[in-house]
């Protein structure tokens, strides 16, 4: 179904950018981390990071705003929930 590959392509980029805005995070020094899992994915291998966040983001926790950010997407396509 096309929806859901477009969901999985969505989902892979934004755990990819979440990944990305962790690391600058911590580059930058922020005063706090910008999601509550950031420790979680600064101690895992730099190649497992973005796997842990779409895990995350399909488990769509309430947490951190990522099960509205999941239901957007899913929305955006026919059909969706």
């Amino acid at each position: 179904m096309p929806c859901d590959r477009q969901l999985a392509a969505a989902l892979a980029a934004e755990g990819q950018a979440i990944v990305a805005e962790i690391e600058v995070c911590d580059e930058l020094a922020c005063d706090a981390a910008p999601f509550t899992f950031a420790a979680e994915v600064r101690v895992a291998a730099p190649a497992e990071r973005a796997g842990l966040v779409l895990a995350r983001l399909q488990a769509e926790p309430e947490a951190d705003g990522l099960a509205v950010l999941v239901r957007d997407y899913r929305t955006r396509c026919p059909g969706g929930d």
